[in-house]
């Protein structure tokens, strides 16, 4: 009984010890499979992304791609593999891969320079053997190795880089919750300018989820590559900088769990806002009626009318003074009768001359009134 126990105990011993190295070995064994690529994208416009992949060894260049910050149009082919169509908009939508003479050039570096790739990004079922003239299989990630595109003509080359200032300070262990166990995804815009504040949005796209906690570190440049700026995003995985200064600077991304993303960022001259104010003058054409709309056509009507009848009475009483000197009349004469006599009001007094000056008189008065409201009318 007691030899049985023995035996019984050390066989649980190395069934215990074997289980510990069996998870040890899967660690290890998931810890030696993590490589690092760095990837080098040159723009038109002489800009270059770089990202330095955390990724399985032997995953396809495809794989590789997929897991950077780039917006890559693909088209896919059952017997080629995919395309690299566009990048950043840049290049030619997936529909019509090749719509131009133009194209992404895909470069390899082994720990040299820039070698054009003589297979593509996932086709086959075999991983190229490093044989620049081997056209079998397709690029499969090896730790150290440089991928480079240059948008033009063949030939275009991608700005040369190294693999430890594309992969400094990033960590090639995948690991259980340690750094580097997921990917962020950086959105900032195409096109900054100094003292322009430069909006950058973090995010988990696999996660679905906003990287918070991420601090954001730029430096210059130059040789030492002093810091020049340092903040951290918000609760909305958002950080704000301004840069005073055109030049091409160096930003470090760094978040718990998260890989490491270096990449330089051009800034451009500050832009200057110019207003230029127009002035347009116009000269308008109105009746005078538009002009005074106080005045309407019943108002002149009725002013015609009191104008008539006070002129009227004016000369009246003026042809009653001139007749009253032609008579010599004497101190008693009664000025009503005559007045009445002259209006017409008394038809004993008929004097043919006053009558037909004061209908003259009338007359050019109202013609004169007449042309006047025409002459408003119109």
């Amino acid at each position: 009984m007691d030899n049985l126990s023995i035996s019984i105990g050390m066989m649980r011993k190395k069934a215990k010890n074997w289980a510990t190295a069996v998870v040890l070995a899967v660690i290890l064994a998931t810890t030696a499979q993590a490589v690092r690529v760095g990837v080098v994208v040159t723009f038109p416009d002489g800009t270059t992304y770089t990202k330095c992949v955390v990724i399985e060894e032997n995953a396809s260049g495809y794989e590789i791609m997929q897991n950077s910050d780039l917006a890559i149009a693909w088209s896919s082919d059952p017997t080629w593999g995919h395309a690299m169509c566009g990048i950043n908009n840049i290049g030619c939508p997936e529909d019509n891969c090749w719509c131009s003479s133009s194209y992404w050039g895909f470069y390899i570096s082994t720990g040299g320079s820039w070698g054009y790739s003589p297979v593509g990004f996932d086709a086959g079922n075999v991983c190229w053997n490093g044989d620049w003239n081997s056209w079998d299989g397709h690029y499969c990630a090896q730790d150290g190795h440089m991928l480079g595109f240059a948008y033009g003509s063949y030939g275009t080359r991608p700005q040369s880089m190294s693999f430890n200032t594309v992969c400094q300070g990033t960590s090639g262990a995948l690991g259980f919750g340690g750094s580097g166990l997921f990917t962020m995804n950086m959105n900032m815009p195409n096109e900054t300018h100094a003292n322009s504040p430069i909006e950058i949005k973090l995010t988990d796209s696999k996660r679905n989820k906003t990287v918070k906690k991420a601090r954001v570190v730029v430096y210059d440049n130059k040789a030492g590559s002093s810091k020049i700026y340092n903040c951290r995003v918000d609760e909305n995985g958002t950080a704000r900088i301004s840069l005073n200064k055109p030049g091409v600077y160096k930003m470090e991304i760094r978040a718990d769990d998260y890989h490491t993303i270096q990449q330089d960022i051009e800034i451009l001259e500050a832009t200057t806002t110019t207003t230029t104010t127009t002035t347009t003058t116009t000269t308008t054409t109105t009746s005078t009626e538009a002009t005074l709309p106080h005045i309407s056509r019943t108002s002149i009507q009725t002013t015609t009318r009191e104008i008539t009848t006070t002129i009227t009475e004016a000369t009246t009483t003026t042809v009653i003074e001139d007749l009253n000197s032609i008579t010599g009349m004497a101190a008693g004469y009664d000025k009503k009768t005559d007045e009445n006599k002259i209006t017409g009001n008394a038809v004993a007094y008929d004097d043919t001359n006053a009558r037909g000056y004061v209908m003259l008189m009338s007359a050019l008065i109202l013609i004169g009134l007449l042309l006047t409201y025409f002459i408003f009318k119109g």
